[in-house]
């Protein structure tokens, strides 16, 4: 059975129970009044068989059960012990699902985790949402499986959110409602027992009512079904859109790499999102600001945004949106070629885009039509936005300005919207321009990011990356060292080979063990570079040595085999080639990051921690996406040869990337890090200078 199928007799249910019924318990008196008002018919049931709310009760499912009653969906409000005998008992039953309110399972500790266990057992196939949670709203199903309010303004709409934070369903409903979007599902997940976000977004993906998908994240339980939830929705031509909660903390404890450092934080996740064509939100309100469009526009005036074209009656205005759209990566066009045409209705104007149409278009009708006239018969134009104020104080001048985009809309494929610059209270008369397919936006820099939004989501949905082979299972390297600082690691020769044998170009070295002679033969000539090899950060022990000529090695080595005595450390000893190196990246591996193993890239060398200039990707990627995650890097340019230095050759550092992602892939098993820092552009090429590979924990 398939995910949306499990759901679907929960998450649409005919037959409706409510277990814990009582006239004393907020959330299940909420709940029961909510779906009352909305006509739908339920089955209470209270222990006690007392009335509740004037209606009559069950002493338990089994008993409604007998009377023929076959339940969809039941909601649980009791404590959490007897919220698991419910459970088993439903699921004997044959019901389509729960929904459990109450607390006190894994969000509690191990106690809790242990009840938990209890609950999934008594589940047994019978779909469980919560524990912990808020339940599911359904607005046009009359459907409050939840304890939230029952005055709660939840617009019908296209949007549906998912959300592991229960109490934030009642802040999204009101955003919505200011912005007059509504939505098909809010459903809050909490402790995922049994159902988890992922298979809720399958459930969304096949469902007629739902337009877009936003989310609230707090740990994606089940990446592998989580990044198949989302492609499916996406594929259905379904934007997803994401809030992830908890950036301000880390991700996971500070590991002992420099990878480890600096994966596994809210970038992380932000980048694997964005690889999987998610949109992201900083709030709940910014989350509402981006799924306007999808709500209040049918898909198929979404657009692009290739041709963006703004129109307003003030200079500030206009100079405003220039501003906004440059800092939210909005392009717009000059369209110097509809300046005759535009002079036809402003004659004053020598800017096209955005246009200042004057005050005059608030007295003349015909100035903003004929403007509109001109950007909707340009091919080059796919998107209209008319800046006006849409307060219900100014209702009568809002509709004089914007009123001629009503009739323009009906026999025009272009987008329009209406946007206000204020972001206050839009007047309900705007509901006649929602209702006509215009998109009614409220703020300038919302506007411009529901545009951003929906351009982002045509353009990823359009060039989707084709499926990439999965590595097969690497082995690892039997030469494992176990330090004191880092765990298991493998030794630099190790690290080295298995770059190599992955494709990565490793610069030459020689290995000098303890016995060896302090003189060795080398195979290339100095100056030479001379460090303690198996150590983890040599830069904190100033295990390096720069500039080392043949007359001075043996001196350099017995130098840094004192040091390992002094500091503990193995007195294996790295000599290397001293490279003229121009640039470098630190490039590695989080293989324990939650998502899965990720790539991460950014700038090299021993400020990694403190630039923090990185970006990732979840492996195994193609080079499309490999050359985007060197565009993050490269924010300022550092990769294009800044002040007469070399450029980096993108599509060979691309091409490595991808390589790295392969081995990631076919390393999974057992590769906790790999740090290679520097990679370094050369004279002769990009080279891994050094490496660090830490090997998983033992679970």
């Amino acid at each position: 059975m398939s995910n949306s199928t499990r759901l679907e007799r929960m998450m649409k249910p005919q037959s409706i129970a409510i277990v814990g019924a009582s006239e004393t318990g907020v959330r299940a008196r909420n709940a029961i009044e909510a779906m009352t008002r909305a006509g739908r018919s339920l089955h209470l049931i209270n222990r006690r068989g007392e009335t509740v709310l004037g209606q009559p009760t069950h002493r338990s499912l089994t008993s409604l059960s007998g009377t023929g009653v076959i339940v969809d969906a039941a909601m649980i409000f009791t404590n959490g012990a007897a919220a698991i005998d419910i459970t088993a008992e439903a699921a004997a039953l044959g019901v389509g699902g729960v929904v459990v309110n109450a607390g006190g399972f894994a969000e509690a500790g191990t106690e809790g985790q242990a009840l938990q266990e209890q609950l999934i057992a008594a589940a047994a196939s019978m779909p469980v949402i919560g524990p912990n949670c808020n339940g599911i709203i359904a607005p046009a199903l009359g459907l409050h499986l939840a304890g939230s309010p029952p005055g709660l303004a939840v617009r019908e709409g296209r949007i549906a959110f998912v959300t592991h934070s229960g109490a934030s369903m009642l802040p999204m409903a009101t955003a919505g409602a200011e912005r007059k979007i509504g939505f098909s599902y809010l459903v809050s997940t909490g402790n995922e027992a049994v159902v988890d976000m992922a298979e809720v977004i399958a459930f969304l993906a096949t469902d007629e009512s739902t337009a877009a998908i936003c989310l609230l994240v707090e740990t994606v339980r089940n990446p592998a079904a989580f990044w198949t939830a989302i492609a499916a929705a996406i594929a259905a031509g379904k934007p997803v859109l994401a809030l992830k909660n908890g950036r301000s903390k880390r991700g996971q404890a500070l590991a002992r790499s420099h990878t480890g450092a600096v994966a596994g934080e809210a970038w992380a996740y932000a980048a694997a999102l964005r690889q999987h064509g998610v949109i992201l939100a900083d709030d709940l309100v910014e989350l509402a600001d981006r799924a306007v469009i999808f709500d209040q526009v049918p898909r198929s005036r979404w657009t692009a945004a290739r041709g963006l074209a703004i129109l307003s009656v003030s200079g500030g205005w206009v100079t405003m949106a220039s501003d906004i759209c440059a800092e939210e990566g909005v392009d717009l066009p000059e369209f110097a070629e509809l300046r005759a045409a535009i002079n036809q209705s402003v004659p004053e104007a020598s800017i096209v885009n955005p246009l200042d149409l004057t005050g005059a278009a608030m007295v003349d009708p015909l100035v903003m039509k004929g403007a509109l006239n001109t950007f909707a018969g340009s091919p080059a134009v796919d998107t209209i936005l008319i800046q006006s104020s849409l307060s219900p104080a100014l209702e009568r001048m809002t509709r004089m300005f914007t009123a001629p985009a009503l009739d323009l809309s009906v026999c025009s494929d272009k987008l329009f919207l209406v946007g206000s610059i204020e972001g206050g209270e839009i007047s309900d008369s705007m509901q006649a321009y929602i209702d006509g397919d215009i998109a009614v936006t409220r703020g300038l820099r919302a506007t411009i990011r529901a545009i951003r939004s929906m351009a982002d989501f045509v353009r990823f949905s359009v060039a989707q990356p084709a499926p990439i082979a999965v590595a097969q299972p690497l082995p690892r390297s039997a030469r494992v060292i176990d330090h004191p600082d880092a765990g298991r690691m493998l030794s630099f020769a190790a690290t080295m080979a298995l770059l190599s044998e992955a494709g990565v170009p490793v610069a030459p070295f020689a290995i000098v063990e303890a016995n060896d002679t302090p003189n060795p033969a080398l195979p290339f000539g100095p100056p030479f570079v001379v460090k303690l090899a198996d150590v983890p950060h040599r830069s904190d022990i100033g295990a390096v040595r720069l500039g080392i000529t043949r007359e001075t090695l043996a001196e350099a080595i017995a130098n840094l085999r004192a040091l390992a005595g002094r500091e503990g450390e193995s007195s294996t000893i790295a000599i290397q080639p001293e490279y003229r190196i121009s640039s470098e990246l630190l490039v590695g591996v989080d293989g324990e990051n939650d998502l899965g193993p990720m790539v991460v890239c950014g700038l090299g060398g021993v400020f990694v921690e403190v630039l923090r200039q990185v970006s990732g990707r979840l492996a195994p990627f193609d080079e499309r996406e490999a050359l985007r995650l060197i565009g993050d890097v490269n924010r300022n340019g550092v990769l294009d040869g800044p002040r007469g230095s070399a450029a980096w050759p993108r599509h060979d550092l691309a091409r490595l990337l991808c390589r790295i992602g392969e081995f990631a892939v076919g390393a999974r098993d057992w590769l906790g890090s790999l740090d290679i820092n520097p990679l370094a552009l050369t004279p002769d090429g990009v080279c891994a200078v050094d490496g660090l590979i830490i090997i998983k924990p033992a679970r």
